[in-house]
């Protein structure tokens, strides 16, 4: 950056203040400025993530109540928890012969969502420690083995955070597109049952 742009900064940062502004207090404010955006960053990026996952979870719970009202299958009742939504989901569509058409679209779906769910895991039952002078954002998580609690620590960028919102984004939109190509053997499926 220029002298010049960066004195004007100075000068602009002094009026801010309201008194003149030695060089080091001026790298103290924009250090603290630059943590702050950062932080903003980070907390919509931890919202997106949220929001998006829930959509996810809400298309596969929609699917599922669609499979399970719609289809002959063992199970009596829609799964609760992530782990079962994504396993329901995925032998419906390998076990149900009128669903085989969508059989790779849907395994593929699940796969990324197992994949997915890990880092969303991570991000939103960890516990965020801190800030690292690299930009990492450290999170430790419990796993449960038995009787056992295992804590673990993982850590994303910023970036690896946007770039996982972006995924779990392409996944509800796969997802989306699933159910609307499948929508006419859904109704087609609830005429016949009429």
């Amino acid at each position: 950056m220029g002298v010049f742009r960066q004195l004007g900064k100075l000068l602009r940062a002094s009026f801010e203040a309201g008194k003149a502004l030695s060089i080091d207090e001026y790298i103290e404010i924009e250090t603290e400025r630059q943590k702050n955006a950062e932080k903003k960053i980070f907390y919509r990026a931890i919202g997106q993530l949220t929001l998006g996952w829930g959509y996810v979870e809400h298309l596969f719970d929609l699917t599922n109540a669609i499979i399970i009202t719609r289809f002959e299958t063992n199970e009596n009742e829609l799964p609760r928890s992530l782990k079962p939504k994504i396993s329901f989901y995925r032998r419906s569509f390998l076990k149900l012969p009128e669903l085989s058409p969508f059989k790779e679209q849907a395994i593929k779906i699940a796969d990324e969502a197992n994949r997915l769910k890990e880092i969303r895991h991570d991000i939103i039952h960890g516990q965020a420690e801190k800030l690292t002078p690299d930009g990492l954002r450290h999170f430790i998580r419990q796993h449960h083995r038995g009787k056992e609690l295992i804590e673990t620590s993982v850590s994303y960028t910023l970036d690896q955070i946007i770039q996982a919102n972006e995924e779990i984004g392409k996944l509800a939109l796969s997802m989306t597109a699933l159910v609307e190509e499948a929508t006419p053997l859904f109704l087609n499926k609830c005429s016949k049952e009429a």
